[in-house]
This record gives structure tokens, C-alpha cells and sequence, in this order.
């Protein structure tokens, strides 16, 4: 009886501690939306350790479009600094937020301009605006995980780099029924619909979307589909794979009849695309929605967000570049990384001990380590924002050919001869290094050392 009685006073006081555990981990709705408020206040200022701060150590940034997740603090640093670099100008506008237990949902709108190399793309100064989708899960009073869904297809035709693809008629091929209310609660709902989407029977389907309903596709750049309209892009999508079915891998009651939907679609390519062939190809493509289901179990509002270039790319409509052969990959990864991180150890560490480096405007090559990292040392004096782009590079087994653009502001002394100008340059170069057992034994660096004393003001223009 009394070990009994024992047993059952120390699983309360296990209950009772897990309880205030839990309790002095809880974090109210109204205190996730000051914290998300506060990271947005620091987005938009371009404070990268105030946004920062409010994230675990161990935080994973699940950015959708471009696997895998970042995880820890500095990993995100180091992507939002160069996001702020490229897109100096960039800011959020919040169009919804909603909110269950630990979890934030954040609908918003990005606005930028690009000013920077960015992903391989050279600066276009063009301007956009990109629907976002934020999922932001909290751990106490910090966050934790970070969910980001959003369409680069809509960024690259912004930039001016990716054609704008005519919107398709957006008519069903059938007369669309009346809508039938199911009296199911929001999450029994959509698992209905989504059961009814999988069948590919689009009449069932429609009879669950309300008569003024509103839909929107960030992939058709948010605007508004009727009910007959988004029944004619669900048909589009049927008819480009005969065999897509979705599944629900996590959906959130946001009360009201508001849901967070995330699901995975998988199928085969057997048919047109939006105008892209059938090319035989699997796809999976992961997507999320909010979705609001009115007092008769009827769809009444959805906002749908994947990313399309991930669809286009499995799909074979432009396949991605293929890697340089190894050592050369890891080698112009490092070297890429080091000059624009400023981190001279790094780019030097893919560099051999006795490396000699042709800077072709000198009469005379760097030879070893020191001496380059001096020069460069006095590359950032001079322009404390330098940067390269990714440029092109071609690759054999033991030499790599790098064509690329730096760019600068002239802000320090140049070569202890030139006073600051505040002039901005762009510098067109092309390196050669030369390899042997996975370092850089030589570079050579080819460019137009008139071409930067001109743009810094130190001396005139050539006559034409």
C-alpha cells in the first residue's frame, strides 16, 4: 500500500513539473505577434542580427523553392546579408496573419530591387513584388522553425530574365453544378475536397466551392479566380498529369474557418504544361494554402502558393546547368564565397602554399599566400562592398575558366594613390586558375585597369 501511495506522489510531482514546464515555455498569441512584429520592424531596417536574435540556436529555415534548410543562426545571417546586398531597397508588407497555439501564419508581400549579382544573375535594376507564404513555429519566446513558399517564376520574369507566359483561357470544359453544402467542419471539409480532387470528378469537386467564393494562385501573381476559373485551372493541372493526387501532410485549424493546409502532389508529366509538352517525367512539388470554409462546409476562400521554376525544372523545360567536375566545383564554390564574404582564410584555403597569382595590370605576379592576401586586403580598403558575381565558368580536369563582373564603391584610398571618389565601378574580368591536387597552384586575372581609373574619376574618358 505505501510504495502504491509512493508511486502515485511521484507521478504527480512528474505532472506537476511537466506542467510548469510547460507553462514558463507557453508564449500567447499576443506575445508571437509583438516577436513577429519586432522581426519584421528589423527586415525591413535591413538589421540582420535584430531579426536574428529572436531565433533558437538551433533553428531550421525551411526555404521551400531552394532545399535544403538552413539551420543555426549563422547560416541565416549569412543568407539575409547577402539578400540585403543584392536587394538593397527590399521590404515586407503583411496581408494576413492568423494564429494556432505555437504557430504564426504569415501572408505577405515582398518588394525589391535587384542591384546585385544575384543566383548567377547579373544586376538588372529591375523592381517586383513576390507573394510569400510564412509558417513561423515558436519554441517559448524565440522561433524555431521557419516555413517559406513562394514562386521564383514570378521573381525571373520580374527581373526580366524569364518571358511572362500568356494566362490561358480560363473556361471549363463543362457546366459547372450548383454548389452543394456538405455541413462538414473546416478540417473534415478539406479532406473531403481533397478526396474529390484526387478522384480527378472536377463535377464533385465543384459542388464544394461556394457560388462567391474567391481563389488565388501566387504562380498567376495573386489575382482574384472565380469559381468557374478555378475549376478550369484545377482541370489544367489534371490534364497536364492524368495521375496527380495530392496528399495532406499537415493541417492547422486557425479557427473562424480558417485553415493551414500543406500538402505534397505527386504525379507524372504525361500531358501539355501551361504550353510545356508531356515529357514522361515524375514530379513531387510541395505546396501550402489558406483556406477559409464558410457555415456550409463550402470552400469560400483559398490562397495557394508552390513554386513553379521546381515544377518546370523536373518537368525538363529548361533542366538546370550541370555542376563542374570535381575538384573545380568545391574549388569556385570556396573561392566565390571567400571574396564575397569578405573572408580572406577562406578563399585562401583552396589556394597551394606556393600559389602565384597574375594580376595582369601588375607588372610583376603575387607569389604565396601573404602577398595575396595583402592585395586584397587593400581591394577591400578601397571598396568595402566589392563583390563578384557567379558569372560563367567552363572546367576540364585541371583548369577552370571563370567569367564574371566585380563591382564596388569607391570608398577608401585606391592603391595608396586615388582618394575616395563614392564612385560605384563594374570591373568584367576573366580568371584562369590552373590545378593540381585540389588546389589552386595558379590564377591569372584579366581586365581593364583604364576602364577602373575612368569610372573612379581619377582620369578621363578614352576619345571615341
Amino acid at each position: 500500500m505505501q510504495s502504491r501511495i509512493t508511486r502515485m506522489v511521484m507521478v504527480s510531482l512528474i505532472l506537476i513539473t511537466l506542467v510548469a514546464v510547460f507553462q514558463a515555455n507557453a508564449v500567447t498569441e499576443e506575445e508571437m505577434l509583438a516577436i513577429w512584429q519586432d522581426m519584421e520592424a528589423a527586415f525591413d531596417a535591413h538589421d540582420v542580427d535584430g531579426w536574428v536574435t529572436h531565433l533558437t540556436d538551433d533553428v531550421v529555415y525551411d526555404y521551400v523553392p531552394t532545399p535544403p534548410p538552413m539551420e543555426g543562426q549563422a547560416a541565416i545571417a549569412d543568407w539575409m546579408s547577402n539578400l540585403f546586398q543584392v536587394f538593397p531597397d527590399i521590404r515586407g508588407d503583411t496581408q494576413r496573419i492568423l494564429a494556432s497555439g505555437n504557430i504564426l501564419v504569415v501572408e505577405y508581400i515582398i518588394s525589391a530591387t535587384q542591384e546585385s549579382e544575384w543566383m548567377g544573375i547579373p544586376a538588372t535594376g529591375n523592381s517586383g513584388q513576390v507573394a510569400h507564404l510564412n509558417i513561423v513555429e515558436f519554441e517559448g519566446d524565440k522561433v524555431k522553425r521557419i516555413t517559406t513558399y513562394l514562386d521564383n517564376v514570378s521573381v525571373l520574369v520580374q527581373l526580366g530574365v524569364m518571358p511572362e507566359s500568356e494566362l490561358p483561357d480560363l473556361t471549363p470544359s463543362f457546366t459547372l453544378p450548383d454548389p452543394e453544402p456538405t455541413g462538414l467542419a473546416p478540417l473534415e471539409a478539406s479532406i473531403e475536397l481533397a478526396s474529390r480532387f484526387n478522384s480527378h470528378d472536377l463535377t464533385a469537386y465543384a459542388k464544394m466551392l461556394a457560388a462567391d467564393g474567391e481563389y488565388r494562385f501566387n504562380t498567376l501573381g495573386m489575382m482574384p479566380l472565380a469559381r468557374n476559373e478555378l475549376v478550369a485551372t484545377v482541370e489544367l493541372f489534371q490534364l497536364s498529369d492524368s495521375t496527380l493526387q495530392g496528399e495532406i501532410v499537415r493541417q492547422i485549424d486557425l479557427g473562424d474557418g480558417w485553415l493551414l493546409i500543406e500538402e505534397v502532389y505527386r504525379g507524372v508529366h504525361d500531358g501539355s504544361y501551361f504550353g510545356v509538352p508531356a515529357s514522361g517525367n515524375s514530379t513531387i512539388t510541395r505546396t501550402a494554402s489558406v483556406a477559409h470554409y464558410n457555415s456550409e462546409g463550402l470552400l469560400a476562400h483559398m490562397n495557394f502558393y508552390f513554386d513553379n521554376l521546381g515544377v518546370l525544372m523536373q518537368i525538363g523545360a529548361f533542366p538546370p546547368p550541370p555542376a563542374l567536375p570535381e575538384p573545380m566545383q568545391s574549388l569556385h564554390d570556396t573561392m566565390t564565397m571567400g571574396i564575397n564574404s569578405g573572408d580572406l582564410d577562406l578563399f585562401l584555403s583552396a589556394l597551394a602554399d606556393d600559389v602565384v597569382y597574375e594580376y595582369m595590370p601588375y607588372p610583376a605576379p603575387l607569389e604565396g599566400k601573404e602577398q595575396i592576401r595583402a592585395f586584397f586586403e587593400d581591394v577591400y580598403q578601397s571598396f568595402p562592398d566589392f563583390q563578384g558575381d557567379a558569372g560563367r565558368v567552363w572546367a576540364n580536369e585541371n583548369v577552370m575558366i571563370h567569367e564574371h563582373v566585380a563591382t564596388g564603391t569607391h570608398l577608401g584610398v585606391f592603391h595608396n594613390q586615388v582618394p575616395p571618389t563614392g564612385n560605384q565601378i563594374l570591373i568584367p574580368h576573366i580568371d584562369i586558375s590552373d590545378v593540381e591536387n585540389g588546389q589552386v597552384t595558379r590564377f591569372a586575372s584579366y581586365l581593364d585597369a583604364t576602364g577602373i581609373l575612368v569610372q573612379m574619376g581619377a582620369m578621363p574618358a578614352p576619345e571615341m
